[in-house]
């Protein structure tokens, strides 16, 4: 949190619409300017960390391609007043309450080990036919990417169209939640049913398989890219996707990318007939009610209440922020939060 701000409410549609188009160009560069910006709003929010174990050396602070951000609301305050104490690796246990650490560190006041895993995609449901993770159907058979430095072995890379549509029978299987890019998951994975009830009502063609394969094997290769460099997350994640986003709304029928942040004669038209409102949604709070506040004669109907809803969501963004503000004696900065919890911090203790 910056002076009420949370960094996450902070990428606008103009932002991230910015930040995709320089992603397609130059990914790299990109990415090392994303992970920038997330330090320098946890230096701002946070200056302590500074001086952590976590954000010294010689601990490595790896780009955003190779690290997933922590967000807490009371992590960092936490270890600054010595509640939470990070510690190195567990070598073992002991001894009955007793564990060594990676760095000969012992304590012998221990009363449970919490193995925080988080989770991992499985695919292991589907056998046989429409496996996305079997080597056979890959044309190199997953040799390059096993052959990276920082693969994970027990991970497979999955051959899905746009990330989530099968390559096999993309007419009827899809898996959801396997691939996003920064937008918030589950409006995104809503996008995406959006675009497969297009896609398999008959109401947009399905793609060639010859698009289907260049689309996998453009993001295969930079998985193998990005491996060879350094660990990555998630396999399915695409850092930018700016052509899969677009994709994704013109087949979903939700017409905000034929309206907002471009050129189109629709745009031009909003724009000059509800110049405020077509800022707020480029630089306002980015409520998913967007995606419902167009009718475009395909995909899911506008829904009355987008509009209302859109705006009530950064009326309480800009009130909070500012009730923040008053509460921590701070004047008034730009467009602030809604969730004041929001707390980015680049680490991975």
């Amino acid at each position: 949190m910056v002076r009420g701000n949370a960094f996450d409410h902070s990428m606008t549609r103009r932002a991230l619409t910015i930040f995709r188009s320089l992603g397609d160009w130059w990914p790299r560069a990109c990415a090392m300017f994303f992970t920038n910006a997330l330090d320098s709003a946890r230096r701002k929010a946070y200056p302590w960390l500074s001086k952590h174990p976590s954000f010294v050396a010689p601990r490595v602070l790896a780009s955003a391609e190779h690290r997933i951000p922590v967000l807490s609301n009371d992590l960092a305050e936490n270890l600054r007043d010595g509640i939470t104490r990070t510690v190195p690796g567990v070598k073992g246990v002991t001894g009955p309450k007793s564990v060594t650490f990676t760095d000969g560190t012992v304590l012998d006041d221990i009363d449970a080990i919490i193995i925080c895993t988080g989770y991992e995609y499985d695919f292991s449901v589907i056998k046989g036919p429409g496996d996305p993770t079997d080597p056979a159907k890959a044309p190199d058979h997953f040799e390059r990417i096993n052959a990276t430095r920082f693969k994970d072995p027990h991970v497979q890379f999955a051959r899905l169209y746009r990330g989530f549509q099968s390559e096999e029978y993309p007419e009827s299987l899809a898996f959801i939640g396997h691939f996003f890019i920064l937008k918030a998951p589950f409006v995104f994975n809503d996008l995406i049913t959006m675009a497969l009830a297009s896609l398999w009502s008959g109401k947009v063609p399905l793609p060639s398989p010859d698009l289907m394969t260049k689309d996998i094997n453009r993001h295969y290769d930079t998985v193998v890219d990005t491996l060879g460099r350094g660990p990555l997350p998630h396999l399915g994640f695409r850092i930018f996707g700016s052509d899969t986003h677009t994709w994704l709304n013109k087949v979903a029928g939700t017409g905000v990318t034929e309206r907002v942040g471009c050129f189109s004669m629709e745009a031009w038209k909003l724009w000059w007939s509800d110049r405020k409102f077509y800022n707020l949604l480029m630089d306002g709070a980015d409520s998913p009610a967007v995606y419902r506040l167009f009718e475009t004669g395909r995909g899911r109907k506008a829904w009355p209440g987008a509009r209302d809803q859109i705006l009530k969501a950064n009326r309480e963004v800009k009130e909070m922020g500012e009730e923040w503000r008053r509460n921590n004696n701070v004047k008034r900065g730009p467009l602030c939060t809604k969730y004041l919890t929001a707390n980015p911090l680049v680490s991975s203790e």
